[in-house]
């Protein structure tokens, strides 16, 4: 697998008909204008197969809407994409990769080698806890 990355502001309709294939419409309301982000995708067939949204601040990046099709799980396929995630953002100069305390996959991201020491991140409408990555 081939993991593609799109930056919105250069490649625009490649970013919107990925994120209409990820069904996004205005999921993301904390993303500002400003911010650096990313979408990192993977097709197998003409279907998405895996895709995530990376928002850069300050030397960390916050993992948004990590997606895996549902006939994609449960193979280590996850855990292969994350770990080209991770790759990305380390080639960017990342030591700190954050993802929602409260997401449902929680024992995928511990699993991963987050740690959860009671963090929070700051958000446009206010401070949600998170997990941490630290790259080393």
């Amino acid at each position: 697998y081939e993991v593609k990355i799109i930056n919105p502001k250069e490649q625009k309709d490649q970013f919107d008909k990925i994120r209409q294939l990820r069904m996004l419409q205005d999921q993301n309301e904390d993303m500002q204008e400003d911010d650096m982000f990313d979408l990192l995708y993977i097709m197998q067939e003409e279907k998405l197969a895996a895709s995530t949204m990376l928002v850069f601040k300050d030397n960390t990046v916050f993992i948004t809407n990590f997606l895996v099709s549902s006939i994609m799980r449960g193979q280590g396929f996850g855990t292969i994409f994350f770990n080209e995630v991770i790759k990305y953002v380390n080639s960017k100069g990342v030591k700190k990769v954050f993802v929602f305390a409260g997401c449902s996959s929680l024992g995928f991201w511990m699993k991963n080698g987050f740690k959860n020491e009671n963090e929070t991140f700051q958000m446009e409408y206010g401070e949600v806890p998170v997990i941490r990555f630290d790259i080393q």
